[in-house]
């Protein structure tokens, strides 16, 4: 079995660096987007269902072929630990984001979810892991702007009962991400996204089909079979192996600067492309909370770079913030 992060030989071209940071920021940021346009038109459990179904699918054959037809063994335990990772990290965050999108904006939904590295950081505190004081300061103010976002009526004519779904979103990605980094899973990165997005699509779409959503092929728009194609192939197979190569060739700390700029895409493009609103408590809101978050990893970066050295990460292990998916 290949490892998925293998110490980088040397430093990756500016250009291909660049296009890789690219396509996660634009990419990602914008899938909040894609995920609004299909639920407004299809059910969105199943919608979720259909969309890692795919996506592993296409994951398992680019593995199937990248690793030359080679059978790939997997033990048990990662099996079962990747399953279960994908309950919290896929099947619960992403039910409820799909759930929640059905009535609050792409761009605030992105926001909300932009706070799961302070989840993490709490959880950690729970588990009473010592957390550097400048990280814990970055997320009180952080959770300030969080706060700001249940104002009740601050946000034209969304419930705060709906924004409360979407940060369930966020706190079950959040709790799973937290429980990755004490489990095996799979070394290869992509194997276990592969794993992931199978088992959480399959029961993603059996829960929608059980609570009674039906899809009817001619029901639904040509929009919305675009924005599901641009969730499976761009979202999740493209965005993923570029986060992936990042990972490889560059450093976590890197790789994760796409926490702090999504939201800021996300909110961008909905109010742009289809007049999203946008108040100013909410662009307060993101100020606060994305500049938390960047202090937060690149602090933790920071404290990781200085601490003694520990066994490696595996590669099918969370970033520093402790996030293993994304949108």
């Amino acid at each position: 079995m290949t490892s998925g992060l293998t110490p980088y030989p040397g430093r990756p071209s500016r250009a291909a660096l660049a296009t890789a940071l690219a396509t996660l920021y634009v990419v990602w940021g914008s899938t909040y987007l894609a995920i609004a346009v299909l639920v407004d038109d299809a059910p969105p459990l199943t919608s979720a269902g259909t969309r890692f179904l795919l996506a592993g699918s296409l994951l398992a054959l680019f593995l199937y072929i990248a690793r030359h037809r080679r059978s790939v063994v997997l033990r048990r335990d990662e099996i079962f630990a990747a399953a279960g990772v994908s309950m919290l990290t896929l099947y619960a965050a992403f039910s409820l984001l799909f759930l929640g999108e059905t009535r609050v904006p792409s761009g605030l939904a992105a926001l909300t979810i932009a706070s799961i590295p302070l989840w993490v950081v709490v959880l950690r505190l729970v588990g009473r892991e010592p957390v550097d004081r400048l990280i814990l300061l970055a997320v009180a103010v952080g959770f300030l702007g969080v706060a700001a976002l249940l104002v009740p009526g601050a946000h034209a004519a969304v419930p705060v009962a709906w924004i409360l779904v979407v940060l369930g979103a966020a706190i079950s990605e959040a709790t799973g991400s937290f429980l990755a980094q004490r489990v095996r899973l799979p070394d290869d990165p992509l194997l276990s996204a592969t794993v992931q997005m199978l088992f959480a699509g399959a029961l993603t779409l059996v829960t929608g089909l059980a609570i009674g959503e039906r899809v009817a092929v001619d029901d639904i728009s040509v929009e919305a079979l675009v924005a599901l194609a641009y969730l499976v192939v761009p979202g999740s197979v493209l965005a993923y192996t570029a986060f992936v190569w990042i990972l490889q060739n560059t450093s976590a700390s890197t790789a994760t600067t796409y926490a702090y700029v999504n939201p800021v895409i996300a909110l961008f493009l909905g109010w742009a492309l289809v007049e999203e609103p946008v108040s100013a408590l909410t662009l307060a809101s993101a100020a606060i909370i994305v500049t938390s978050v960047a202090v937060v990893l690149r602090r933790e970066a920071h404290v990781s770079h200085q601490a003694p050295p520990r066994v490696a990460a595996r590669a099918g292990s969370p970033t520093p913030t402790g996030r293993t998916a994304a949108p």
